[in-house]
């Protein structure tokens, strides 16, 4: 038997679906392979606490339904603080609008102020003046 068989026949073994020569199978492999014998060891182990576990009981005398219907009521509708004055001004549709044409000013300043004047343009493009050349 190959390990990727033992681990099928593992799993085969916890749920219970294992026949008895399967089981005389899987055993005289996990005497040979120490891997195997590991997993068999943890997944037992673990197969073992789940079933032994019991659930905790539930707290009585509260309505726990109350309590989570609460809480969800409450992440809904979110903070109920009010606002500061200042995000109340810096949401206002009017101050966004003044922000917007100020910044289109100053851009416009800008690019007049690094635009060559006009005399200096039109030598550029070939007209204006000429220095006798």
């Amino acid at each position: 038997m190959n390990c990727s068989e033992a681990k099928r026949l593992m799993q085969m073994a916890l749920a219970g679906d294992a026949s008895a020569a399967e089981l005389a199978r899987l055993d005289a492999h996990l005497a040979e392979c120490a891997a195997c014998a590991r997993q068999w060891e943890a997944l037992s182990g673990a197969a073992a606490a789940l079933t032994s576990a019991q659930p905790e009981p539930l707290p009585q005398g509260r309505d726990l339904s109350g309590a989570v219907m609460a809480q969800i009521a409450r992440e809904a509708n979110g903070p109920t603080a009010q606002r500061s004055w200042l995000a109340e001004l810096l949401g206002s549709r009017p101050l966004q609008a003044a922000g917007a044409v100020a910044a289109t000013v100053v851009c416009a300043v800008i690019l007049w102020l690094a635009a060559p004047g006009a005399q200096a343009l039109a030598m550029l493009m070939g007209g204006g003046t000429s220095n006798g050349y």
